[in-house]
């Protein structure tokens, strides 16, 4: 598998995809997610960043969810 673990803040586009990827996993308000990510992206959160386990251009996780996801490219 090449995976690579990206922050959110550096690819600020990936933010409605990602949320929509963590409520389809997790079934969290997709609201709750948008509000999160946009505090990480504009520096007002405790919560230091969001991170995206990517293969090529899609979301296939978190980096938490899984040792398959350790590995960066």
């Amino acid at each position: 598998m090449n995976c690579k673990i990206i922050r959110l803040t550096d690819k600020p586009e990936l933010k409605e995809p990602a949320a929509g990827w963590f409520h389809e996993k997790w079934g969290i308000p997709l609201e709750a997610y948008r509000e999160s990510m946009d505090a990480c992206l504009n520096g007002k959160t405790p919560v230091p960043a969001w991170y995206l386990a990517m293969e090529n251009d899609r979301i296939i996780g978190e980096p938490g969810l899984s040792r398959m996801y350790v590995h960066r490219s």
